[in-house]
C-alpha cells in the first residue's frame, strides 16, 4: 500500500528534500520500496525500515529537486506489504546544503525501553567522510502524550502525533568536521519505548577553494 502527502510548501529547485514516512502495521518486516512525487524527481530510500517490535516503522528517503515542487504537489511513500491496510504518517523537510548526488554518508539506529533519565539515542554513526555535512535526526516514542526536546546542538522541527501511539520528530545540525555522530533527545516524563535515527548527509561545494601554483626559475 502507498502513502500520498501534499507538500504544502513551495520546494526549489536545488533544494534537497528529505522524508520521513512511517506505518503502523503490526509486523516487524515492512518497509519502504520507493518514494517518487509529482514532478518525477529521483529519490533514494537510505532507511528502508526500522521501527519498534511489531507495531511502527520508520523510513527516510531524499531526493535532490531537479525540478521545483509547488504546495500542491505530493509525494507519495511505496510500502512493501502493498496488500495491508495501516496508519500512514509522513514528515518532510528540505534543505538547501545538501550535495546533488552521493549524498548520504554515515547512519545509525536504535530503539529500546529506557527510563526518562536517559533519553532517546540512535547510537553513534561511523565516521563523516568529509568535514562539512548536515546531522539529520529522527527520533520518537511510543507515547502521543509525550513532547521530545532536541539533543546538545540539534534543532527541533514540528512533530507529529499518529495514531493516538507516537510522537515524533526531526531535529538537525550542521557540522564542520569528521566524526562520528549521535542522534539524542528527551521526553517528559515515565519510561517509554523509544527510537532514534541518525542520518549524515554531505553538502554541497560551496564557495570551493583553487590554489594556484607560481612557476619559480633558477
Amino acid at each position: 500500500t502507498k502513502d500520498t502527502v501534499t507538500t504544502g510548501v513551495a520546494v526549489a529547485a536545488g533544494n534537497t528534500l528529505i522524508v520521513v514516512g512511517g506505518r503502523y502495521l503490526g509486523s516487524t518486516g515492512d518497509t519502504i520500496s520507493s518514494v517518487t512525487d509529482s514532478k518525477s524527481n529521483t529519490y533514494v530510500v537510505d532507511i528502508a525500515g526500522f521501527g519498534f517490535p511489531n507495531t511502527e516503522r520508520l523510513g527516510v528517503a531524499s531526493g535532490y529537486m531537479t525540478t521545483a515542487l509547488t504546495s500542491t504537489d505530493t509525494v507519495t511513500i511505496q510500502w512493501t506489504n502493498a496488500s495491508a491496510n495501516s496508519y500512514f504518517f509522513a514528515q518532510l523537510t528540505t534543505y538547501s546544503v545538501v550535495a546533488s548526488s552521493s549524498a548520504k554518508d554515515q547512519s545509525a539506529n536504535a530503539t529500546a525501553f529506557r527510563v526518562q533519565a536517559d533519553g532517546i539515542t540512535s547510537g553513534p554513526t561511523g565516521t563523516t567522510t568529509q568535514d562539512s555535512e548536515l546531522i539529520f535526526g529522527v527520533l520518537a516514542v511510543e507515547s502521543a502524550t509525550e513532547t521530545i526536546s532536541p539533543g546538545a546542538s540539534f534543532t527541533m522541527r514540528p512533530q507529529l502525533r499518529w495514531a493516538s501511539s507516537l510522537v515524533s520528530g526531526v531535529e538537525d545540525r550542521i557540522v564542520s568536521s569528521k566524526a562520528a555522530y549521535t542522534a539524542t533527545g528527551s521526553w517528559v516524563a515515565g519510561n517509554q519505548q523509544e527510537l532514534g535515527i541518525c542520518m549524515t548527509y554531505k553538502e554541497a561545494a560551496i564557495n570551493p577553494v583553487f590554489e594556484y601554483r607560481v612557476p619559480m626559475y633558477t
